[in-house]
């Protein structure tokens, strides 16, 4: 009995055991479907703007980020976004466009994606840009394993949340002038991009008062005290825009009044009655020299030379008469006039003295006269394209043989597209955009290095000067055979290079090196000499500048910088291209940017640098 009851109790443990088993199995299966329906539903995606809300200017080309994101990898996707056209022109960025809806489409395996959209705002008010619909498909299915991206058995994404970038634009108010000229003082050869005039007005203007008009209305003018004093005058007009003030500076030069001597009196002849005389019981007129009227009558008949004769006598006898009654009155005006001779006399050697040491201080200096409005590079609708192997042969056999075959492909890369622009006599053109947009191979075509597909360059390029650094030296040879070397590349004979060789040693602080091979120098020593014999010649009349503005240590820069600006400030025409916008602000008066081979913006510094840097933040 009692192994039997024994016998029970462990079939009922086996039993209970089993049936927990069975339980843990199907609660197991229960938590794996459960998870995999959590997994499923975690698969969202989100369509947002790079800001809540953007603040635009008119007439201004402006970016705007659409990101598309989810929690897995997102094969493909495309989202649809609304505009209001009447506020807004659509640039480009988007996939395709229609009417006033735009959409754009990726793919690839990434959870994040980003999209930049360019608009030009048409009019001052508030508008928006709205996502209106948005589909993506997931890279992996449920279990994770990669899921079929050829569209045959695509993976949903839910699509949770849409965006609204909320627009306000504000009208362009621009800080330039549209005319400006003066009432009284002459003409001024205004420019809008020209902000310094140097005229001289009559002596007689006291005051200069000036006619100027602005570009667009609401512009803030504030004109400094046009009150003119002799000699040299600084008057300023400062225009305040949306941007920061421009300010034009006008160098006045009034000449000190010439003194004139007052004029003589003219002292009317008196009149005279002649005497009556009788004769033969007659009253007969005559003159006072007591010749009688018949007489006189006789004379004028007989010419009027006589007649001119005896009157200027006349005149001069009372002429006479009356200075001898005022001896002092004469003595005075003898008096005033010997000392306005000496006076005139002092001011003429003075003023000629300053000519001539003008002109010295200008020879010395090797300035440059600068006409405001000459056009020394005109650029006509340059377009560079690169003709590209799409397999390199490794060999000219190899070349040979696929050429025989006609397995040579080509692509072509378009460094720029139809580049249109002029640079006015002294002005320092900065050029920015980033890597591989065509700013070097702009330099090259403006002086002759490179010919362009289609258009033309109009310059006198023998007046051109470039300066890039890091070319025509061979490793080779020492420091002192590379100096000569750069230098015939350059330009130089040998002759001004043995007399600027202890100067381009000096610069470059190489002292002790020059019979070392260069193949021994740093990269910053190498900088440093290719600098210092690229800069030793006298300022061309156009200066390129293709990045020479990052050579050497701090203390070398400094004076690198130091001497680019001597060159930039003689007068001469620059272009320059530099990464650094500290550098463009500093020196240049105007900015173009290029982006990707075409041209986005050219003008004033602050503004086409402020939005630069806003594209590259985009």
């Amino acid at each position: 009995m009692e192994k039997q009851m024994e016998y029970e109790n462990r079939i009922s443990a086996l039993s209970c055991m089993h049936g927990f088993k069975c339980m843990a199995s199907i609660l197991t299966v229960v938590l794996l479907l459960f998870a995999q329906t959590i997994h499923v539903w975690a698969a969202q995606g989100t369509v947002t703007f790079g800001s809540e809300s953007y603040g635009w200017y008119t007439d201004t080309v402006c970016p705007i980020g659409v990101y598309v994101n989810s929690d897995v990898p997102i094969a493909s996707y495309e989202v649809c976004l609304e505009y209001d056209p009447t506020m807004l022109q659509y640039l480009n960025g988007a996939t395709r466009v229609e009417g006033n809806r735009v959409y754009i489409q990726g793919s690839g395996s990434a959870q994040s994606y980003k999209t930049m959209l360019h608009f030009m705002p048409l009019a001052e008010g508030n508008t928006s840009i709205a996502v209106v619909s948005g589909t993506c498909n997931a890279a992996v299915d449920v279990s994770g394993n990669t899921a079929d991206v050829s569209g045959n058995a695509p993976v949903s994404i839910e699509m949770v949340q849409f965006s609204t970038a909320p627009i306000t634009i504000y009208q362009t108010i621009s800080n330039k002038l549209q005319a400006l000229d003066t009432v009284q003082g002459g003409q001024i050869p205004f420019q809008a991009d020209v902000y310094e005039y140097t005229f001289e007005v009559d002596a007689n203007v006291e005051r200069l008062e000036l006619d100027y008009l602005p570009e667009t209305e609401g512009a803030e003018i504030t004109v400094s005290d046009t009150t003119l004093a002799v000699g040299e005058n600084v008057i300023t007009i400062s225009v305040k825009g949306t941007a920061e003030e421009a300010v034009y500076t006008l160098y006045v030069t009034r000449p000190e009044p010439t003194v004139t001597p007052s004029p003589k009196p003219t002292l009317a002849p008196a009149e005279t009655k002649a005497p009556e005389t009788e004769a033969d019981g007659e009253t007969v007129a005559t003159d006072p020299t007591g010749t009688s009227s018949d007489s006189m009558q006789n004379s004028v008949s007989d010419g009027d030379a006589e007649f001119v004769r005896e009157e200027g006598l006349r005149v001069k006898n009372l002429i006479g008469a009356h200075f001898l009654k005022a001896p002092l009155l004469w003595l005075a005006t003898v008096v005033v006039i010997v000392f306005l001779v000496l006076y005139l006399l002092h001011w003429w050697k003075e003023r000629r003295q300053k000519q001539i040491l003008l002109k010295e201080e200008a020879e010395e200096d090797n300035l440059h006269i600068i006409n405001l409005e000459q056009t020394v590079i005109d650029v006509q609708k340059i377009t560079m394209k690169f003709r590209m192997a799409q397999e390199e042969s490794s060999s000219l056999k190899e070349y040979m043989i696929r050429t025989v075959k006609g397995q040579n492909q080509y692509h072509y890369l378009t460094a720029l597209d139809e580049i249109s622009f002029e640079v006015k006599q002294g002005d320092v053109l900065g050029i920015i955009g980033t890597n591989g947009s065509g700013k070097s191979t702009l330099l090259k075509i403006i002086s002759g290095a490179l010919l362009p597909t289609s258009g033309h360059v109009e310059t006198d390029r023998s007046k051109i000067q470039i300066l890039t650094l890091g070319t025509g030296f061979d490793m080779e040879l020492t420091a002192r055979e590379n100096v000569y070397l750069n230098g015939a590349i350059i330009g130089y004979t040998k002759e001004y290079i043995d007399e600027k060789y202890e100067d381009i040693v000096a610069f470059a602080e190489l002292e002790g090196f020059m019979e070392q091979r260069m193949k021994t120098f740093s990269s910053g020593m190498v900088s440093r000499l290719g600098f210092a014999i690229a800069t030793m010649r006298d300022t061309p009349e156009i200066l390129i500048l293709d990045e020479v503005l990052s050579v050497g240590d701090m203390a070398f820069k400094k004076k690198s910088e130091k001497r680019i600006k001597e060159m930039i400030h003689s007068g001469a025409t620059v272009l320059m291209v530099s990464h650094s916008p500290d550098t463009i602000l500093k020196n240049c008066n105007r900015v173009l940017w290029i982006e990707k081979g075409e041209m986005q913006m050219i003008g004033d510094p602050k503004i086409v640098c402020e939005a630069y840097k806003r594209f590259s933040e985009g």
